[in-house]
C-alpha cells in the first residue's frame, strides 16, 4: 500500500473553451471536476496504475466533504482531519486558440488550519503509515502547517519501515530532505529553487540530469532522484549515481497532473524495486497518458505499456 499525504488538497475544476476573452462570459464546452491537489491527483493515478493508495490529509467544509465522497466513489480510501473554513478550489482553463498543452490556472489559497491540526493528522496517520510500503509527501502544505510537517511524517514513515517519496517545494521540501527520503521527484522550477540556480531556456534534459545528481548527492539515504522537464522529458539518477535521460515524443492537450501521475508511477516502481530504466519509462508513459485526457489522474491505464515502449532513454550527459 502507498500512503499519499496530500499537503494542500483542493477541488480541481477544468474548463475547456474555444477562446479566452477578458471581460466576456464564457460557456465551457467541457467541464471536469475531481478531488485535486498534487497528493490526491497522484493517489488517483496510483489506483489506475494498479496500486493500493490511501490518502491522508486535512479537509474543511462542504468542499472537503465532497472530496471525501468523490474519493470513495473512485475506490481511493482516505483518512482525514477536519478543520474550519472551506477546502480551496483550483481552476484550469484550456482554450483551443492556445498552444497545445498550454492551460491558464487560478489556484485559490487555503484557509489557515488551527494550531495543532497538523499534529492531529500525524496522530491519525500512524496506523496507515505503519501498513504502508511507501509514504508519498506530495505538493505544498496547507496554510498554518509547520515548516517541518513533512519531515516529521517522513520520520514516522521510516520508524515504521516504509520508504519515503517527496514531491514538493520551498522550505517544506528542504526540511523533509533532511529526513533522507528514498525518492525525490521535482519539476525543473522546484529543482532550481532547491539548488538556488536558474533554469536554462534550452537544452533542459542535460541540465535536469545535473540538477538531479546534485540533489542526489546532498540527500542522505536517497536512492532515486527525478527531475521532470515537461515535454522535454525527465532525468533520473539511481542509487548508484548513474544518470538517465528520457522522453516520449507525444504532446497531450491536458498537462495538469502529469507530474503527479509520474510520481504515482515512480512510487509504485520504488515499492516493487523496479530497475531505473523501467521506472523512468513507466513514469514518462504515465505523464504522457495523463496529458491526453481532461482532468488529472483520469487517464486510460491500458495505454501505459504502449507509451512506455515509445520512450527514448539513454545515459544522460552531465
Amino acid at each position: 500500500m502507498i500512503a499519499f499525504v496530500a499537503g494542500h488538497p483542493s477541488v480541481d475544476r477544468l474548463y475547456e473553451v474555444a477562446h479566452i476573452r477578458p471581460g466576456s462570459i464564457h460557456r465551457p464546452a467541457l467541464v471536469r471536476v475531481v478531488p485535486g491537489g498534487k497528493g490526491l491527483n497522484a493517489a488517483r493515478a496510483a489506483r489506475r496504475l494498479g496500486g493500493e493508495p490511501h490518502v491522508l490529509g486535512i479537509l474543511a467544509g462542504h468542499a472537503g466533504r465532497w472530496i471525501a465522497d468523490a474519493l470513495r466513489a473512485e475506490d481511493v480510501p482516505g483518512t482525514f482531519v477536519w478543520s474550519q473554513g472551506e477546502t480551496r478550489t483550483s481552476v484550469s482553463i484550456a482554450s483551443s486558440d492556445a498552444p497545445v498543452g498550454s492551460v491558464t490556472g487560478f489556484y485559490e489559497p487555503s484557509d489557515p488550519i488551527r494550531e495543532g491540526t497538523w499534529s492531529e493528522l500525524e496522530a491519525v496517520a500512524q496506523d496507515v503509515i505503519g501498513r504502508a510500503d511507501v509514504v508519498c509527501l506530495s505538493g505544498g502544505v496547507i496554510a498554518g502547517a509547520p515548516v517541518d510537517g513533512y519531515r516529521r511524517i517522513a520520520e514516522l514513515a521510516h520508524a515504521g519501515g516504509a520508504s519515503v517519496a517527496i514531491d514538493s517545494h520551498g522550505p517544506h521540501l528542504l526540511s523533509a530532505l533532511e529526513a533522507g527520503p528514498e525518492l525525490v521527484k521535482l519539476n525543473a522550477e522546484e529543482a532550481a529553487e532547491a539548488l538556488e540556480i536558474a533554469v536554462p531556456e534550452a537544452d533542459l534534459l542535460p541540465w535536469a540530469a545535473q540538477a538531479a545528481r546534485e540533489i542526489h548527492r546532498s540527500v542522505p539515504g536517497n536512492r532515486t532522484t527525478v527531475v521532470t522537464c515537461g515535454t522535454s522529458g525527465m532525468a533520473l539518477v539511481d542509487d548508484a549515481g548513474h544518470a538517465l535521460g528520457g522522453r516520449i515524443d507525444h504532446l497531450g492537450a491536458y498537462p495538469v497532473g502529469s507530474g503527479d501521475a509520474a510520481l504515482a508511477s515512480l512510487a509504485l516502481g520504488l515499492s516493487r524495486s523496479l530497475p531505473a530504466h523501467e521506472m523512468l519509462a513507466l513514469a514518462l508513459a504515465a505523464g504522457a497518458a495523463n496529458a491526453d485526457v481532461p482532468g488529472p489522474g483520469v487517464f486510460d491505464p491500458d495505454r501505459i505499456a504502449a507509451l512506455a515502449a515509445q520512450a527514448s532513454i539513454a545515459p544522460a550527459r552531465v
